[in-house]
């Protein structure tokens, strides 16, 4: 009888510490969350991801890579890329959850890249450094793999549409 109390003891023991492990995971998560949302809405990031969707492939020629940018366009350029690369790298160090990131930046950070990656890929070449915005492209990856969401992460998102009525009063 003993012997079974103790490993229902251990059992036990293991079981909150896991709990007790992944609660503060996710408490630890919470900030760095906060810190990269609030930079993503910024007027100045939504100001830089504007003009690489809308002006860059017109305005420059994707061989001379990042670097070799005029100002106006580099700064934005790298300021979009920078940010998809620093959200990549806490995901692959598993300080962000995959899940949190993919589901909330995961398709603007994709809409980016398709017209960063042939910027990105011929910095490579100049600098000669595979791994330029690696973590990006790594993030982009993930969000592929993992697209739709809710298939991937079994996210169950309601619809207005589908079960409830329009407010009395309220025309839409």
């Amino acid at each position: 009888v003993s012997l079974i109390l103790s490993v229902v003891a251990v059992a036990t023991s293991t079981l909150f510490l896991v709990r007790q492990t992944t609660f503060m995971r996710h408490a630890n998560e919470i900030p760095i969350s906060v810190d990269l949302y609030q930079e993503f809405r910024s007027a100045e990031f939504q100001t830089a991801e504007e003009y690489v969707l809308k002006s860059l492939s017109g305005s420059h020629n994707p061989s001379i890579g990042l670097s070799n940018l005029p100002n106006e366009a580099r700064n934005p350029s790298y300021r979009v890329a920078a940010f998809y690369s620093s959200l990549g790298a806490l995901v692959a160090l598993g300080l962000v959850d995959e899940r949190f990131a993919v589901s909330l930046l995961g398709d603007a950070a994709e809409r980016a890249w398709r017209t960063l990656e042939p910027y990105i890929f011929n910095e490579r070449r100049i600098c000669g450094d595979d791994y330029v915005f690696a973590f990006y492209e790594d993030l982009v990856c993930r969000t592929r793999e993992n697209y739709p969401v809710t298939k991937a992460y079994g996210l169950k998102f309601k619809r207005v549409s589908d079960k409830y009525p329009p407010l009395p009063g309220v025309k839409g």
